[in-house]
């Protein structure tokens, strides 16, 4: 993440580095960051199309099966962390 964060100090608007930003806060469980870089990297012409596929991935409405899936997977998980 170093990287990418030094990165977008030279350059703030580059798609790439802005959906590896967003990649990473999604990993962290940071779904409203993620979306941030994401619509961030709207600006870049040649990530734009990515950077709307991500975003519609995330936004998209659960449905009842996804959501019992990743209580179901997700349980425990709390307790670890």
């Amino acid at each position: 993440m170093v990287y990418v964060k030094n990165g977008l100090e030279i350059s703030p608007y580059d798609g790439k580095l802005r959906i590896l930003s967003g990649e990473y806060f999604l990993s962290k469980g940071q779904k409203g960051k993620a979306l941030d870089e994401y619509k961030l990297a709207l600006k870049d012409e040649n990530w734009r199309s990515s950077a709307q596929h991500l975003i519609i991935q995330l936004e998209k409405p659960e449905s009842e099966e996804e959501k019992a899936e990743r209580e179901f997977f997700n349980r425990g998980r709390e307790k670890n962390d």
